[in-house]
């Protein structure tokens, strides 16, 4: 039981080292590859071209920590794991989506190292925390449905997100310089 108190609480860690790479690449990945990404604008997807800041990035994984160390907090507390589970099997979902990406546009893109890190070790837990909950084989695959499902909604409302809180920053960094603070 001591492997699976470990996992749940690994899960917030690993999120943001994860993000951390993320968050310290960005801006060099895209001055680095900026001829590219303008080549590609409108034919493709492009990873990381948000137009959003990298402080409204940086808020949105702030948001995201604090819900993942809620989420495996509150499991915890009243020991139901179900939505801990869909996160983190979005999480690692993600991780190889992160892969992909670095295939298909045939650079480096940001969270590409802790994906590949990462991303066995997570499904490693994803199997023992499957095994350890004893979850029916049912309610098994449909939370594997679920769980990416949940995570592109909750991806999907942090990216809505982005202009409210670019809104906010540019209102406080007006008030800053307004007020001399």
């Amino acid at each position: 039981m001591k492997l699976f108190y470990i996992i749940i609480w690994l899960f917030p860690i690993i999120f943001m080292i994860h993000d951390f790479e993320e968050i310290v690449f960005i801006k060099l990945y895209q001055r680095k590859n900026e001829e590219y990404i303008n080549s590609l604008r409108g034919k493709t997807y492009i990873p990381f071209d948000f137009g959003g800041s990298l402080e409204v990035f940086s808020i949105g994984v702030a948001i995201e920590f604090i819900s993942f160390s809620l989420i495996s907090t509150f499991s915890f507390i009243f020991d139901y794991y179900v939505v801990w589970y869909l996160f983190f099997t979005g999480f690692t979902i993600h991780l190889l989506g992160h892969i992909f990406l670095r295939i298909k546009f045939k650079k480096y893109v940001p969270a590409t190292i802790t994906s590949i890190i990462f991303l066995p070790l997570c499904c490693y837990f994803v199997y023992k925390i499957t095994i350890l909950l004893d979850y029916s084989m049912l309610k098994t695959l449909i939370l594997l449905i679920l769980s990416p499902i949940a995570t592109l909604l909750w991806v999907y409302f942090l990216h809505k997100t982005f202009k409210f809180f670019g809104l906010l920053l540019n209102k406080y960094e007006t008030f800053i310089k307004k007020n001399n603070v």
